[in-house]
């Protein structure tokens, strides 16, 4: 059966299958893996990554070509106090590099925008969204410094 479902597979575009049963749902994963996770970690390029003043917060983004036009992104968002919450994504893909960019942007806003009631952590937050406040100048949106480690 797990040759019969990887022949499937092999010869599926992700349009095909629609989630409605178990072998869907392990077709759609493998697609996943074939034309995104492993192509972006075969490509990616460094971490890119915001840290609060207060270095309780943290943003961090990597972006990979996954194809002629196609690219991923994954991303971490997370305090490291109070209630030390996180929040991130396996890669993805998107149309392309600025469709990735724009969409860290998105998802780190609506982390940021809850508050806190922990003071420090509070504190993080508010510094993370003067840091992401101040995402584009005269040649466009503006990425932080490369980092070596995820």
């Amino acid at each position: 059966m797990q040759k019969t479902i990887q022949t499937q597979i092999d010869n599926t575009t992700p349009e095909e299958l629609d989630g409605s049963t178990v072998d869907h749902r392990f077709g759609d994963f493998e697609i996943w893996v074939r034309d995104v996770r492993d192509p972006a970690f075969a490509s990616a390029e460094k971490p890119r990554r915001f840290v609060s003043q207060n270095r309780q917060a943290m943003a961090q983004y990597q972006l990979a070509q996954i194809g002629n036009k196609r690219w991923a992104i994954r991303m971490l968002m997370t305090y490291s106090t109070g209630d030390c919450e996180g929040q991130g994504s396996p890669w993805m893909s998107a149309s392309g590099r600025q469709a990735c960019v724009e969409k860290f942007y998105e998802s780190a806003d609506r982390f940021f925008s809850l508050e806190k009631s922990s003071p420090k952590q509070e504190q993080a937050r508010l510094q993370m969204l003067e840091l992401l406040a101040h995402r584009t100048n005269l040649f466009g949106m503006i990425e932080p410094s490369e980092v070596d480690d995820w």
